[in-house]
């Protein structure tokens, strides 16, 4: 048979439970789905939120994440962001 690792199972469990302990929110689903679904396009905006037939925004809104070291992780890219200090 197959070999499957925890990560794999862990990512299929999240589409397919397979106990009701398992359930997942709808929006986690629904975030998870987007954001991989954007890594399959090489992280192209416009070719994902066409084949997902939604707003560049809602990919954007999934794929920007705020980190806790003073900037954004955007699209798996670190961007140093500057606060006007007056």
């Amino acid at each position: 048979g197959r070999i499957v690792d925890q990560e794999t199972l862990a990512k299929l469990r999240l589409f397919q439970p397979n106990d009701p302990n398992e359930v997942a929110p709808a929006a986690e689903i629904r975030d998870a789905y987007i954001k991989h679904v954007f890594q399959l396009f090489n992280q192209n905006l416009s070719k994902a939120a066409d084949s997902l037939q939604v707003s560049k925004n809602t990919i954007r809104n999934q794929t920007i994440l705020p980190s806790f070291s003073g900037h954004f992780l955007i699209q798996q890219r670190s961007v140093n962001f500057k606060i006007p200090l007056f």
